[in-house]
């Protein structure tokens, strides 16, 4: 644990916390103090406090623990904090209403996209909640829009770590991406075309404060079938003339 902390104690406890994923959501004691490194009385005592407090809950049959229900205030406070679902959902619906397809709201979180909400298109059958996951930002539209309008110190950071490969489309080696976030840049818009996952194509708007820093990004999705090179360019122009009154004015 890093010396940076002054309560080390609640820092342990944390991590506990963020050990859990949508890929990993039950753990086991034994995992937890392997992955922090930690003892398993340790792992044990923070665990149990969190259960007690509602922040954790345990599956009787496996014993193993999983995000209590306690959690979940937090993620309200937060979002209506910001405002952003308020804010954007008259966006969304009306891009979505217009593609026809789901549109997607996200933010940028520690390395990564974080999803704040969706909307999906009348008839849609699908009713996925994505508040709260994450995504990372080299291969989705939303990370693309983000990241191509940060900092040369911040985007050079990033494509200077790992750039893990998630389909024969996602780019891994450093000056290609940078060059693809040069073009974000030069077009005004990020594609994903079934690089994080196949056959997904997004295209995504970045979303700036009135500092003129990035502070969210919003797209477009569908099957890569329905979005040829003149239905991502109609789903651009949709997007672009819908989000003028948004993208600078948080």
């Amino acid at each position: 644990m890093s010396d940076d902390f002054k309560v080390k104690s609640l820092a342990k406890a944390v991590r506990l916390l963020e050990c859990f994923s949508l890929e990993r959501p039950e753990l086991s004691i034994k995992e937890l103090s392997e992955m922090l490194d930690i003892q398993k009385s340790t792992a044990h005592n923070i665990a149990d406090t969190f259960k007690r407090l509602g922040y954790l809950s345990q599956n009787p049959e496996t014993n193993k623990y999983f995000l209590g229900v306690g959690l979940l205030q937090f993620g309200y406070i937060i979002n209506n904090h910001l405002g952003f679902r308020n804010f954007f959902l008259p966006f969304m619906e009306k891009i979505s209403s217009l593609t026809n397809e789901v549109v997607f709201l996200g933010i940028p979180h520690d390395g990564e996209v974080l999803y704040l909400e969706c909307h999906f298109p009348t008839g849609s059958r699908s009713t996925r909640n994505i508040l709260g996951e994450h995504a990372p930002m080299h291969c989705t539209g939303l990370g693309k829009a983000m990241l191509a309008f940060m900092s040369e110190q911040e985007r050079n950071k990033y494509a200077s770590g790992k750039l893990k490969k998630f389909t024969e489309r996602t780019i891994t080696d450093k000056d290609v991406f940078l060059k693809e976030l040069e073009l974000v840049r030069t077009r005004g818009y990020a594609l994903d075309n079934m690089e994080h996952e196949h056959g997904v194509t997004c295209v995504a708007f970045p979303v700036f404060g009135a500092n003129h820093q990035i502070v969210a990004a919003l797209s477009t999705s569908a099957p890569s079938l329905r979005l040829d090179e003149d239905a991502i360019l109609r789903v651009a122009e949709i997007m672009s003339t819908s989000l003028k009154p948004a993208q600078y004015i948080l």
